[in-house]
């Protein structure tokens, strides 16, 4: 491991001097305390993140990123080295652009899968539209970060304790690979509308029995009918293929609209479904995406399996001061998918509701700081038992960048 850190500040430093280039530091803090009647969770990571960004040529640009924190979660303490980001980008020509390395990757809806992945991507702008190619590894991403639980395969290695004595098998992630395809269009027929079609091809090549190959197509329609408001349509079909069973047929959907008012204060409310399958039928079963995200700020529960009404608003009084609410409401879309400790041996599907408030504050460009706090009420609905207690959150996220 020292090894591994000391290669890393030699690379840093080497590029730093062969070129020229900015570079810096980014000193995280990032509590958590969660609560349930008289149980109380504290996590914690912080530490610190070196960043470099090189202009190799008028064509090719260079960002490398890393960190080194130390992370408190199930009463352990460990240290955790990760690199964040590293990108080779080139633009070969006008409307032409290549990247290589760590980088980002999302489907066009966000609910298949989401953050850094391991390989190359290619993007071609084709008279007013954009075609997109990619294809990417996990295996090589901390799992913490990378949040990949499709199996329960999976499952059982995602809760294991880093162990540097058993480095490789409590510190990687699930070994997948994806290839995507995308086309967006993102002045519909020269109007402000915007059309997005994607499809993602997953593999398993973990060595495990519950391997699980699957493939998703996803369509988004943006309608912009008039100036501060928008309406997001979406809508996700995938096909699985567990090595056990027969091949499953899995939905997935939102509704999402936002709206500036045309006031002096810089506003912006919002309101939204989001639907994930669950067990529909022998063929149509939940929702089987390829990055597990949780669809509450206090609730952790997934998208299979549930419905999820929101409604938000964000007001920023000041330049450096953003104030933001919000309100989810959960609910059952089949009987069998969603687990609670609480949950009733019944057929009710209201699951409850959570409130969620946040302060974001950035004094200067180099500093922000991120408050926020909520509870989730299972009075508010009837799938959990009537003595189900409320659940709490507060957390808090500080940047200083060096």
């Amino acid at each position: 491991m020292k090894r591994l850190i000391l290669l890393l500040l030699f690379i840093f430093l080497s590029f730093s001097f062969a070129f020229a280039a900015d570079y810096g530091i980014t000193i995280n803090q990032n509590p958590e305390i969660r609560g349930e009647e008289d149980d109380t969770d504290v996590t914690y990571s912080g530490g610190i993140g070196p960043w470099l960004s090189v202009s190799l040529s008028e064509k090719l640009d260079l960002y490398l990123s890393g960190s080194f924190y130390m992370q408190y979660k199930g009463e352990e303490w460990s240290f955790v080295p990760e690199l964040n980001r590293f990108s080779l980008s080139w633009r070969p020509a006008p409307g032409v652009f290549l990247d290589a390395g760590r980088i980002r990757f999302s489907d066009t809806l966000g609910l298949v899968t989401s953050g850094l992945f391991d390989g190359v991507s290619g993007s071609l702008e084709l008279a007013s539209t954009r075609l997109s190619l990619g294809a990417y590894y996990t295996g090589l991403l901390y799992k913490d970060t990378a949040d990949i639980c499709m199996t329960s395969g999976d499952y059982e290695g995602y809760v294991k304790d880093l162990d540097y004595e058993d480095f490789a098998d409590t510190y990687f992630a699930s070994r997948r690979v994806l290839a995507a395809v995308s086309w967006e269009a993102p002045a519909l027929f020269g109007s402000p509308h915007t059309l997005s079609l994607n499809g993602i091809a997953q593999f398993d090549v973990n060595d495990s029995d519950d391997k699980l190959n699957t493939q998703y197509i996803d369509l988004r329609f943006l309608f912009s009918p008039v100036s501060g408001f928008d309406l997001t349509l979406g809508a996700v079909i995938g096909i699985a293929e567990p090595e056990d069973s027969d091949t499953e047929l899995n939905l997935a959907g939102l509704v999402r609209a936002g709206w500036q008012p045309p006031t002096m204060a810089q506003d912006l409310i919002t309101l939204g479904i989001r639907w994930g399958s669950g067990k529909v039928s022998d063929s149509i079963r939940p929702f089987r995406p390829v990055t597990t995200v949780s669809e509450g700020n206090v609730l952790d529960a997934a998208l299979p399996g549930l419905m999820v009404f929101n409604a938000g608003y964000t007001i920023r009084p000041v330049q450096t001061l953003s104030l933001g609410l919000e309100g989810r409401y959960f609910l059952r879309s089949d009987l069998e998918t969603f687990s609670d400790t609480w949950l009733k041996d019944s057929d009710e599907r209201a699951i409850g509701g959570e409130l969620y408030g946040s302060i974001t504050w950035v004094p200067v460009v180099d500093i922000s700081v991120v408050l926020g706090g909520g509870a989730f009420f299972p009075g508010l609905g009837n799938a959990l038992k009537s003595d189900a207690p409320a659940r709490w959150k507060l957390a808090m996220a500080f940047v200083l960048s060096l």
